[in-house]
């Protein structure tokens, strides 16, 4: 077959015609293109023999590229795992530090608490005001910022 200008379309385009011509072409792309055909000095059959040492050739360097383009591809997937690594590791620093900050302000809320407990519950004694409700209000104050402590305490070590 070979490629000739359609005269019958409006527009520019090809088509293939049949030749007599026996044609042996090897390409992988189509700028790489070898062929071999029967020319008036020399026939196909005696150009057999370099025929099948080039494609040979070939087959050996193609197998060398398939393997230098896994090899890459392998150690680009490396590089992808280890840069996803080390993006979780700062995710996961960040979530640690996060964690950090917030438990440094609950602290300081319960400190904020102790304290606002502890100076009514001197109010109230100096106004005589401090009665078993209050007393009840307080110590449940104490244990609640006691367990809330604790939590922040363990949830630390956790971390």
């Amino acid at each position: 077959m070979k490629r000739v200008l359609d005269t019958f379309t409006s527009y520019k385009s090809y088509k293939k015609e049949e030749t007599d011509k026996l044609v042996f072409q090897m390409y992988e792309y189509s700028y790489n293109r070898k062929e071999w055909v029967d020319t008036p000095k020399i026939k196909l059959k005696e150009k057999i023999l370099h025929i099948i040492a080039y494609t040979e050739l070939y087959c050996e360097y193609e197998l060398e590229e398939i393997k230098k383009r896994d090899a890459y591809h392998k150690q680009m997937e490396i590089e992808r795992q280890k840069e996803e690594e080390v993006k979780r590791l700062k995710q996961l620093e960040n979530e640690k530090l996060e964690q950090l900050i917030d438990n440094a302000g609950k602290w300081d809320q319960t400190e904020k608490i102790l304290n606002y407990l502890t100076k009514r519950k001197q109010t109230l004694i100096e106004n005589d005001l401090f009665n078993e409700k209050e007393k009840e209000y307080y110590e449940w104050g104490l244990q609640a910022i006691e367990n809330i402590k604790n939590d922040l305490l363990t949830s630390r070590i956790k971390n």
